[in-house]
């Protein structure tokens, strides 16, 4: 989930979906009530909502973190080891690192190149992290940082990740042609 909130009110946004490495990804999220659905295969991408139906995408690559969580692992030499936790109730060594906007900004592949950017840049970060044993897996991560909003001082925005079903034969992403059926010609 995303989840932002400032002073009393919470906004969240639900995803959930699947991923086939390495070029696979299929996901459902609703915002602001109305629901979407992304599908990514190869270089073949399409976005589904209610109002339009399916359209294609114009190619494009997917910021740095979701290329691969391996952006992460730089920041992990300053990381703080936390309590034990777990996943599912999986045991997991927890781990928090603390960044800014401007590390966060990295992370995803983005030049903070106007002023509204430029101003989340210096506020601060943390990543938490949840790394699941044999097979080494991230279990969850969880993002929280403050992000400007103009004119009324700043939002806590907080991000979540749980993976879980690795390698689980049972998940499928449809291949490309069973989309295509559907655009409008």
């Amino acid at each position: 989930y995303t989840r932002n909130s400032v002073h009393k009110r919470k906004t969240t946004s639900m995803v959930s979906g699947a991923v086939i490495r390495p070029e696979r990804l299929f996901g459902g999220m609703r915002l602001a009530g109305t629901p979407y659905r992304y599908y990514q295969s190869g270089d073949v991408r399409y976005l589904w909502t209610a109002r339009t139906e399916w359209v294609p995408l114009p190619p494009a690559d997917p910021p740095a973190l979701f290329r691969s969580l391996e952006a992460l692992m730089p920041e992990f030499a300053a990381a703080e080891r936390l309590p034990d936790g777990d996943v599912l109730g999986l045991p997991a060594k927890v781990y928090r690192i603390r960044v800014n906007g401007e590390t966060l900004f990295r992370l995803a592949g983005i030049a903070p190149d106007d002023a509204a950017l430029r101003a989340f840049a210096a506020l601060p970060a943390t990543i938490t992290v949840k790394l699941l044993d044999d097979p080494a897996r991230i279990g969850e991560i969880e993002g929280r940082w403050l992000v400007p909003v103009p004119g009324a001082g700043y939002a806590l925005q907080e991000v979540f990740f749980r993976f879980f079903h690795y390698g689980d034969p049972s998940i499928a992403i449809r291949p490309p042609e069973d989309i295509e059926r559907y655009l409008a010609p």
